[in-house]
């Protein structure tokens, strides 16, 4: 099967799982890839603007489709996953280009020096590790927790999102780690409360990894040791 089959046969079967929830899912997707948007501008983020923004959009459709089918498709998951990686290594690139020009001479557009110790594949590289530390986590979880639990689909999603905070630094990772299973935890206890659900009901956990990811962006820059 050809690469462009495959993107064809992807895109088909992405619309497939979002056309029920068609409006809120892609309403909740623009909502959030608007805010980070607003976000990566206002604190002058513009080369991973695009990566971000991606898998801010991807996020917000998760949330829904989760919240309505307790499913986390992988043909949402892995395609907003490849190219939020991509988007981010073609940001390094470029800034490592910018970075050289800078050295040698000007920089582009300011005059501002950079120090030649300045490492822009360090965020890139940090995005990956933080991918590969949630998604092993987060596989651990669901192979040694009980049935009905967390999913594959949740270790999936953990990947997407360490790679989008790792680049953030490792501080919104752990923020949004901890987060998630105190939003899930709260969400489950308001459930019970209100006889909505019961011990043995699955509730999707989608939703919270996405809250607890939104809470560790906003802590983006703040060290770990602050947070601990």
């Amino acid at each position: 099967m050809s690469a462009t089959a495959v993107v064809r046969r992807t895109r088909a079967r992405a619309r497939a799982e979002i056309a029920p929830y068609r409006v809120p899912a892609l309403t909740l997707g623009g909502v959030l890839a608007l805010a980070c948007g607003l976000w990566c501008a206002g604190q002058g983020r513009w080369a991973e603007l695009p990566a971000l923004v991606t898998a801010a959009g991807a996020l917000g459709v998760l949330v829904v489709v989760d919240a309505r089918t307790h499913r986390l498709p992988d043909a949402i998951v892995l395609p907003a996953l490849v190219a939020t990686v991509v988007l981010l290594a073609l940001a390094t690139v470029g800034t490592a280009l910018v970075i050289g020009t800078t050295v040698e001479g000007t920089a582009v557009g300011t005059g501002t020096a950079v120090g030649s110790g300045s490492d822009p594949w360090r965020p890139f590289v940090r995005a990956l590790a933080a991918g590969g530390v949630l998604f092993s986590a987060y596989l651990l979880l669901a192979l040694a927790g009980p049935r009905g639990g967390l999913g594959f689909g949740d270790v999936k999603l953990a990947a997407l999102l360490g790679v989008a905070l790792g680049w953030l630094g490792w501080g919104p990772v752990v923020v949004a780690t901890f987060a998630a299973f105190a939003v899930g935890g709260v969400w489950a206890v308001a459930l019970l409360v209100t006889g909505r659900a019961t011990r043995s009901s699955a509730i999707p956990f989608g939703p919270c990894m996405v809250a607890g990811a939104v809470l560790g962006a906003a802590c983006a820059g703040v060290p770990v040791a602050a947070l601990v």
